[in-house]
Formats: structure tokens, sequence, C-alpha cells
């Protein structure tokens, strides 16, 4: 986080519509109309949020640090934006004080929604390169929301996502399970508090709020109900799916939805958004992402607060950091590893068991967290961001951590359908191995640390 203010050029504010500020005693206080909330802060504090005049006001850094991000969490003040039109569509982005170094032009926003962040990136043909599994629709709301974040004129979006490697036991010396936790936050919501939290409600009034302030809004939908010429699963296959909401207009909704291997940019009515939003998603066995119902699962981006200037060197030193501390959690990864090279799970000598299944598939969403890996550091190294650290040799790490992970999925695959078992003492080196590189991987991420 910001500890000097005088680190940010001019950043103005404006007080909300709803809001109203009074000065009594070199005090400025907020009144909010809806409800009867109201809070306090000096005038010239209150001078420098709006103006972004804070030369005098060094000393108060931290005050006016956290004010402000007070003040937008409450929705007292917000950015001043700038409009800009594509299409039909207005969009709000943020005012030039606040645009990066490299400015987005309108005629270029609707490349960035529609092409730049689109397929190949956060989708792959298919599981492995041994396996013949479908492929499967995922990272749509990671997508999401960094396509959203360009295209409001926040730099790097992938740079901030909450990247590592979070895999946690549940259960997998009985039934071949453990977890890897795809929904954690996407980012530290502590320092770049955008995301609003999960609600399962249609809520259509309070969607269209905040679609009238110009900002988007991630929601869950059955992409069997998505009825696009393009879509291949309409009617064909079940899943869960996260598309951007982002204008209201009259009884539609115009949203940006990708799909492999197309995408929509377009309108779709109110209606069939409901039924969509509402899905029981049915188990088809088709996808990992089917089999429980949607429940209108929705996320407002309150992109207008994300915090300008952060220390990008920290702040992925904390996500390494965070990274690290779930690789050697208790409960983490080499943990669990590890006691199954002591303990060999005893569904590894029934190859029909339905454990067999099951560490498939959780294996399947590591190599997922892998390849998010991947592209995180791939970014980072295209970007030339934090040079000092050493994102090569972790890009390197994983890549290795890959393969020994698709060896062991592989010989998995080949039990399973020859009724085939693995040994004990062939299993323990394919593990072993993944342990080492794994072990490898915090090492190294320790040292960048120091």
């Amino acid at each position: 986080m910001l500890t000097k203010v005088n680190q940010h050029k001019n950043i103005p504010y404006r007080t909300c519509a709803h809001i109203h500020t009074e000065l009594f005693n070199n005090y400025v206080f907020y009144f909010d109309l809806f409800n009867d909330n109201h809070l306090t802060i000096p005038y010239d504090a209150h001078k420098c949020i709006l103006s972004g005049h804070h030369k005098n006001f060094d000393e108060c850094g931290e005050y006016l640090k956290f004010t402000i991000e007070k003040l937008m969490a409450l929705n007292y003040i917000e950015p001043d934006l700038t409009k800009i039109q594509v299409g039909e569509a207005s969009v709000y982005i943020p005012h030039k004080a606040w645009k990066p170094a490299i400015q987005y032009e309108k005629e270029d926003l609707q490349c960035i929604l529609s092409n730049e962040y689109l397929n190949p990136t956060f989708c792959f043909e298919s599981v492995n390169k041994h396996s013949d599994e479908r492929a499967y629709e995922y990272l749509c709301e990671c997508n999401s929301l960094r396509v959203a974040m360009q295209a409001y004129g926040i730099e790097l979006p992938l740079l901030w996502m909450n990247c590592g490697l979070f895999v946690f036991d549940v259960d997998f010396a009985d039934s071949g399970e453990f977890a890897t936790s795809f929904s954690r936050p996407m980012l530290d919501t502590n320092i770049i508090p955008i995301l609003g939290e999960e609600k399962n409600d249609l809520d259509w009034d309070i969607i269209d709020a905040h679609l009238e302030k110009k900002l988007p809004v991630l929601c869950s939908v059955d992409i069997y109900h998505m009825a696009y010429e393009s879509n291949i699963y309409y009617h064909t296959r079940h899943g869960a799916h996260r598309i951007i909401l982002l204008e209201k207009r009259c009884d539609s909704y115009l949203i940006l939805d990708w799909f492999h291997p197309g995408y929509f940019f377009g309108e779709m009515s109110k209606k069939e958004l409901e039924v969509a939003r509402t899905s029981n998603n049915e188990k088809d066995y088709e996808s990992a992402f089917n089999g429980y119902p949607i429940l209108a699962a929705y996320k407002l981006l309150h992109l207008d607060r994300f915090p300008l200037n952060l220390d990008k060197l920290q702040y992925v030193k904390n996500t390494l950091y965070g990274s690290v501390k779930a690789l050697l959690h208790s409960n983490g990864v080499i943990a669990f590893l590890n006691e199954t090279c002591l303990n060999t799970p005893e569904w590894l000598g029934t190859p029909n068991h339905a454990a067999y299944n099951k560490a498939m598939e959780s294996f399947f969403f590591f190599g997922l967290e892998l390849r998010i890996l991947k592209l995180y550091y791939e970014e980072i190294l295209k970007s030339e961001v934090c040079i000092e650290l050493d994102f090569q040799g972790l890009l390197e790490c994983i890549v290795r951590i890959e393969d020994s992970v698709d060896s062991l999925k592989y010989k998995l695959i080949v039990a399973l359908r020859k009724s085939k078992t693995i040994n004990d003492d062939e299993w323990s080196v394919l593990v072993e191995v993944i342990i080492s590189r794994l072990s490898e991987y915090c090492e190294l991420i320790i040292r960048n640390l120091k």
C-alpha cells in the first residue's frame, strides 16, 4: 500500500450525488441521504481528497489513504470519470489524471473487449497431451475481471491476480480428492477493493443501479441457455459460466461473453438471462462445471476503487509469499503428497475404484493452477515488471512441475483404462518427483523474497 500521499499525481474525486456535505468548525460532515449515516473528517483532508493536491499533507499520508478507501467503500465519493462510446454503449473510464502511461482511445476499447483477452488466453484445447478427455470451460471469471480492468484503464491486470498453487488435501488418502481453491478471491481485496461480495439472487434493481454508474457486473449463467449463434453449447451441454453485464437497455442487457471457440458482444433479453441465471445446471458428465444450480450468483465490480500507484514489487512479493504459505501449509500439497509416499492409498490397487476418477479430476485442476501460474509469469516477463526478481527461473520451475504432474495423470489414466494397478514403488517415484520440484519452487521464491 502507499505510505506517502505525495506519490500520487493529481487524483481528483467527487462526492456521490446522494451525499450531502456541510462545513462546521473546520470539519466537513458527510450525510448519506439514503439513511442516517454520516462521517466527519477535517476540512483540509476533505479539500485534499477532492482536489488531489496533497503537497502540504504528507505527514498525514496514511490517514488520507485510509480515509479515501473508507469514503469509496461507503460509496460517499467516487473518482472523476470520462465517458466514451462503444457503438451504442456508454462506458466510463478513469479521468485522465487516473489513466496509466498507456492510454486507450475510444476506438481501441471495443478491440480490447472483443479480441485481446479472448481465446487462447485462459483457454486450452484439452486436459493434457496424453488424455482424450473433453475440453472444459474455465477461468471465465478471471478472464472477465481481467478484460474489465484493462478496458477501464487499469494497467497489467493479470499482475494483480491472486496467482499461486493453492492446493489442499480434502480426503486424498481415502477418496483421491484434493482441492484447488478457485473460489478464493481473484486478487487481494484488502489492498485492491474492487470485487463485491458474491450474492445469490436475481437482484435486478441492485444490478441496474450499479450499471447506471457505468460499472460492470460479473454474472453467473448456464451456457446451455445462452442463445448465441456461435455458442456450440446452446441446448447441447450444461456448464456454469461467468459473463460481464455492461449496460441495461429497456428489457435487455448489453453483455460480453466468451466461450470456446468464439465470443459474443451484444444484447440479450432480461427474460433469457433469468433462465440462464436460475438454471439447475443439470449434471451431464460432459463438464466439470455442471451438476449444481447457478443460484443467480453475481458480483459487482467497483473498478473505480482501484488504488493508484501501488508498489508493484511489494504486491507481487506478497502474492509469492502467500503462494509459499499455501504450499508449506500443514494441509497443503507438499504435506499430503509426502503422506501418500509413506502410506500408499489403498484405492491405488483397485483401478476401477471411484477414487481413480476423483484423483484424475483433482490432478486436472492442479494442472489448471499451474497453467494460470505460467500465464502470470509470462505476462510479467513480457511487461518487464519487477525485473529484480527471477521470474524466468520461477517459470521454468512451473514447467518442470507441470511435466511431473502430467506424468502422474498419464499413469492414472492408463491404469484406469487397462485395469492395471500402479505399484507402490512406481507411485512413490512419481510423487517424489512432484514433491522435489515443488520444494525447488518454494526455495526459489524464498530466495527472491530476501
